[in-house]
């Protein structure tokens, strides 16, 4: 009997689960068309008709607006021939016509028009746009999945919630993203950089090890504030916690904040360090004091990954604190980025190495088994920053979705 693809008796995971086509394909029928799907931000819609082009797992997609104020997620491929009904990333329109043959859909994905005579009983309703079987939002995040039957929203989200308004409702006018979007090709499976986003700060001493040369690192990862944290459904965190407060434009308005009562004091605390975190599958956050991103990683094939990232920031935050989060975002998180072109260069190895290596060879993710955790004042599970629980929980979850239990 071959062994699973993630094996719970010693924490292992075949190097297949980042090559191997046949699982790729496993994934798209089984996690991306089962999960909530991150498909875009409110403040990129500012009235109805307005549309942006995006992927939901490997399926290309318009997230529409429409005159209703209800946002629709229906695939840009058209029904007759599978033609890409809008070429444009962006935009505003009621209706998309196929270049190819001209059939016209409306902005919630229904065909309304066929330029020539068709037969008979023809039923346009049958032809109209595949679409997401739902779409819900949670503060400004726009979701969709293509499970009938999946849970809200809200309970996939679940204790991650707590830690995703750390960067959503610091504010009450909510948040933003930048006018443009960060891409970049990724020659690496999905999923490493999605486990590094939520549970891997040990990376950092090897990969940007610069930074600490450069004295730009100020980290205390033995303070009680410096922790993984995992929940239901994949979803994962580091927090790190500051050495020392650095006087600055964004501790000013963080401040102001705390005084509104917009933030919690263990809210406050925590945003005074550093949050990486993954919301399962494929949405990632980065936030630094200063600087605050969103990632989707997208799963391409198995070997190649496109990252699309955008700034984030509160819609009410002075235009200096908006500048200066673009500006670090730029600096860091895109592709000059410095930390950005560390990552991107060590995941490409990853990937050629693990493509070279047999079918038999497995990766070790067993720091911290058999830990009973750490008791801590905040939500799910969590443990010390060294440990590969938090990844391994990441990829158990993904074993039961593609049917291969790791589950003792």
């Amino acid at each position: 009997m071959s062994r699973p693809l993630v094996d719970s008796a010693d924490r292992t995971i075949s190097s297949r689960v980042f090559t191997d086509p046949a699982v790729h394909a496993l994934e798209q029928s089984h996690v991306f068309s089962r999960c909530w799907l991150y498909v875009g931000h409110r403040s990129q819609f500012k009235a109805p008709g307005d549309f942006v082009q995006v992927l939901a797992g490997t399926v290309p997609m318009l997230l529409c607006l429409d005159d209703a104020g209800q946002f629709h997620a229906i695939a840009n491929v058209c029904t007759h021939r599978g033609g890409r009904i809008c070429q444009l990333e962006h935009g505003n329109a009621a209706r998309f016509v196929c270049p190819y043959h001209n059939w016209t859909f409306n902005n919630r994905g229904d065909l309304i028009a066929v330029p020539r005579q068709h037969s008979p009983g023809f039923d346009k309703s049958r032809w109209n746009l595949m679409r997401a079987a739902r779409v819900a939002t949670y503060r400004d995040l726009i979701f969709c999945t293509f499970d009938p039957d999946a849970c809200s929203l809200e309970d996939y989200l679940g204790e991650m919630k707590w830690y995703l308004d750390l960067v959503l409702s610091s504010s009450a006018a909510g948040t933003e993203v930048s006018a443009g979007v960060h891409r970049s090709i990724i020659h690496c499976n999905w999923k490493i950089p999605a486990e590094q986003f939520g549970s891997d700060n040990w990376h950092f001493q090897g990969v940007h090890g610069s930074m600490g040369r450069l004295g730009h690192r100020n980290e205390d990862p033995l303070h009680a504030n410096s922790f993984h944290s995992w929940t239901a459904n994949g979803h994962m965190l580091i927090s790190v916690a500051p050495r020392r407060e650095i006087p600055g434009a964004n501790t000013a308005y963080l401040d102001g904040l705390a005084q509104q009562g917009n933030l919690s004091d263990a809210q406050l605390r925590l945003l005074r360090g550093s949050l990486v975190m993954t919301v399962f599958p494929n949405l990632s956050f980065v936030y630094f004091p200063g600087l605050c991103s969103i990632r989707v990683w997208q799963p391409i094939a198995a070997d190649q990954t496109e990252l699309w990232s955008w700034a984030l920031y509160n819609r009410d935050a002075p235009e200096a604190v908006k500048e200066g989060i673009r500006t670090q975002v730029t600096r860091m998180f895109s592709p000059s980025g410095m930390l950005e072109q560390d990552d991107l260069e060590v995941w490409t190895r990853l990937e050629t190495n693990l493509k070279s290596m047999p079918p038999s060879f497995r990766l070790c993710y067993e720091f911290g088994a058999g830990e009973a955790g750490t008791a801590r004042p905040f939500p799910g599970a969590t443990t010390n920053l060294q440990s590969d629980t938090p990844a391994f929980a990441f990829y158990k979850h993904w074993a039961r979705l593609v049917g291969q239990d790791a589950t003792p």
